[in-house]
């Protein structure tokens, strides 16, 4: 089959190329340039082929392959037939592709594309795949496709018309569509073609530009549309922090906003996400005009299939840069080298795609914002996550305020310049993410105290955010104090009381009345503390917190004595790694120097009893803090482990040649942590503070051997059924670089 192009003819679109004519004179017939080529289209397998076909033109020519996978020998040729040789490269994988070879004559008047397409029986190829957004006087568009079957095409829309298809071979036909003009707002569409038989589909976004005016509605004071490879995406919740609206079928939204918080922001909708501002998401924008003036404020999402996500919930990192001041205290260099070390490390491991993380405040450490030498703010810490690899949300502290005010909002201010709203929301798939500011800053006579508990306005607002979700998928709550407390444990069974002020604790509880599962992740303790569903007050079983140690531990200073990272409650300085698979949701602790699967540590208390009693930077400091736990009560051949995610259904078993030992869970001070903070910070004259010394944790389990020298065999079991285990040789060595 020939094809015969005469220049008083064609365009035509293929493979990306826009054929144009000129016309030439009319006056002389034999002027007319002819080129043509004896195949109109070129189909190859994957394992690739060479083809001979001929040219035949009244003038010069040439010819020009558009991709390194194509070739044409000879590439030109004068007047009269020329036998040319086509290859076509084999494929390096299974993705179809197509290409094409250019001919042109020699004074340019003729031009065309012979179609080149790799693929298999069942492909279907459209080409080109990808056309730039087109003006609002509309255009002609012209595909070519390949396909061995019959298939569907669709414009989904009514605005587009399809023009007769044109058969260039059984496997090949050029759709032609007109585009005509556009007077009124931008629009978008997708032509698919979709296989009949075989599951195959392919599509092209078309995109045409308008009259670019969102109408004022009577009250708003904030309007704007929400988009997604320049289509309107509807049902997406947009706020100011106080009134929640969705955008219409043409994305728009429109809010009569006091703007009060200074933003308007997006809940990203499941399956989309946001590009970043260096790590954060930006899905927020500053309003920048007075309250009673109209502003418009258009977010770009893109498609992003995240059902199956993972979250790397942080907390407390406490930056500060103290290095500046103390070339040995280093927070910063730690923080580079063990916390994003091991972030860098798991993100190579499992790829970026559908990875996620949080912070759960104390981003900073407020009184260096303006003391000890190191002027490091939130502005630095901004800078610090520039390059986190993977989209990075942040929750407000109580050390991210600024000491320099005595009201909340104001000392909430720079928070919400620099780093967003400090409540608002978002979906990763079928989870519902809510990020809440539950302090409230009181900084009596330069104290820095603040109120722990969720204000009416966020009550007010999270209500109307959750009317858009659906109760019977997955809510985590994310905020930086805790809301409930563990007080004690009895009988192998913890003991819960809440934590916000007044009933303050129940009311945002009652916000996810009838919900099926909700997460509060919290941080601010420095120590893992999880209350599980069947340990909450009765009423409130639907809630689960996990209350998280910090990735600085203790305020990264058994880093700086020790070389370790041991939080206040024994734990490993590290992070929670969600794993959410449409709605399933497994979690796990990481500690950051030490391997995944390591989630207990084990202390052979007769030999932490001896270290005891005759270690003289021991005596020190019991002499000092005469009320301090000296394990006296511990009896001979006792061992603890200290399970730092230990919630109440996990189960342990111990076993001393073969026979089980009772388990006990008690109440104690982690011995690690004294040994790598308490003891040495008094050794050096430092003083110990109630929020850095050891704390009573209710995550140690003991058992009392019969033999001080057997070995014991320890199985750990989360609520998940996945075991960890060691074989405890003893005596076991009490040092500060321990397993």
């Amino acid at each position: 089959m020939k094809r015969i192009l005469n220049i008083l003819c064609v365009s035509l679109l293929c493979l990306g190329y826009w054929g144009c004519s000129a016309d030439e004179s009319t006056e002389n017939p034999r002027s007319v340039t002819t080129l043509e080529t004896a195949e109109q289209a070129v189909i190859a397998t994957r394992e690739g082929l060479t083809t001979y076909f001929t040219v035949t033109s009244n003038s010069g020519w040439t010819a020009k392959p558009q991709s390194s996978w194509v070739h044409i020998t000879p590439s030109s040729g004068s007047n009269g037939t020329t036998t040319v040789a086509l290859t076509v490269d084999p494929a390096s994988d299974d993705r179809p592709r197509g290409a094409g070879v250019f001919f042109t004559s020699e004074n340019s008047v003729v031009q065309f594309t012979v179609p080149v397409f790799q693929m298999k029986q069942t492909d279907l190829v459209v080409s080109p795949d990808v056309v730039p957004t087109i003006g609002k006087e509309g255009t002609t568009l012209t595909f070519t496709v390949a396909s061995h079957n019959e298939y569907d095409v669709d414009t989904n829309c009514d605005w587009i018309t399809a023009e007769p298809v044109k058969t260039v071979s059984p496997q090949i036909a050029v759709h032609t569509f007109t585009v005509p003009a556009n007077e009124g707002r931008g629009r978008s569409t997708r032509i698919t073609f979709t296989g009949k038989t075989a599951d195959v589909s392919a599509e092209v976004t078309v995109t045409q530009e308008g009259v670019k005016l969102i109408p004022d509605k009577e009250g708003a004071t904030i309007k704007g549309e929400v988009t997604c490879e320049s289509m309107p995406v509807e049902g997406v919740v947009v706020s100011d922090g106080f009134e929640v609206t969705t955008t219409d079928k043409d994305g728009c939204y429109w809010l009569a906003s006091a703007k009060k918080n200074g933003s308007v922001f997006i809940s990203i909708p499941g399956g989309y996400m946001v590009d970043t501002d260096g790590s954060i998401p930006a899905f927020w924008r500053a309003t920048t005009a007075a309250a009673d003036v109209v502003e418009e404020h258009s977010f770009s999402l893109r498609r992003e299939p995240n059902t199956n996500h993972i979250l790397l919930a942080t907390t407390d990192p406490h930056m500060a840069n103290r290095y500046n001041y103390n070339k040995t205290y280093t927070d910063t260099p730690q923080y580079r080298e063990d916390f994003r070390g091991d972030i860098d490390a798991f993100v190579k491991e499992h790829g970026t795609k559908n990875v996620y993380a949080i912070c759960l405040g104390d981003l900073t450490w407020d009184i260096y914002w303006y003391d000890k030498g190191t002027l490091y703010t939130l502005e630095n810490y901004r800078k610090e996550i520039e390059n986190f690899p993977v989209p990075y949300f942040q929750v407000m502290g109580n050390h991210d305020y600024d000491m320099k005010f005595t009201d909340d909002f104001e000392a909430a201010g720079e928070f919400r310049r620099i780093i967003g709203p400090t409540y608002y929301s978002f979906n990763l798939g079928d989870i519902h993410y809510v990020v809440l500011d539950n302090m409230y800053y009181l900084n009596k006579d330069g104290d820095r105290s603040h109120d722990t508990y969720v204000d009416d306005e966020q009550l007010a607002w999270l209500k109307k955010d959750l009317e858009h979700v659906d109760k019977s998928k997955p809510v985590f709550v994310c905020m930086h104090c805790s809301a409930y407390a563990i007080t004690s444990v009895s009988d192998n069974k913890v003991n819960v009381s809440p934590n916000f002020k007044n009933a303050k604790t129940a009311e945002l509880g009652d916000c996810f009345k009838g919900f099926a599962s909700v997460h509060y992740l919290t941080g601010d303790t420095h120590i893992n503390r999880a209350v599980a569903n069947e340990d909450m007050p009765a009423g409130y079983g639907n809630i689960f917190e996990h209350n998280m140690a910090a990735i600085c531990a203790s305020w990264w200073w058994t880093g700086y004595i020790s070389k370790n990272s041991i939080c206040k409650d024994g734990s490993e300085g590290g992070y929670m790694i969600f794993t959410n698979n449409g709605g399933d949701v497994k979690w796990r602790w990481k500690g950051m120097k030490v391997a995944a699967d390591k989630q207990f540590r084990t202390y052979d208390m007769n030999v932490v009893k001896n270290h005891y009693a005759t270690d003289a930077s021991v005596k020190a400091f019991l002499q000092k803090y005469i009320t301090r736990s000296q394990y006296t009560a511990c009896k001979e051949n006792t061992v603890y482990i200290n399970v730092w995610n230990w919630d109440s259904g996990w189960k342990i078993s111990v076993k001393e040649n073969g026979q089980p030992l009772t388990v006990t869970q008690v109440r104690a001070e982690d011995p690690l942590h004294n040994l790598s903070y308490d003891i040495p910070r008094t050794a050096s004259n430092g003083s110990l503070t109630s929020s850095f010394a050891t704390y009573n944790t209710t995550h140690i389990f003991s058992a009392e051997a019969a033999s001080a020298n057997s070995t014991l065999e320890i199985v750990v079991t989360d609520r998940f059924g996945v075991t960890y285990t060691e074989s405890m040789t003893r005596p076991k060595a009490y040092t500060t670089y321990m397993e």
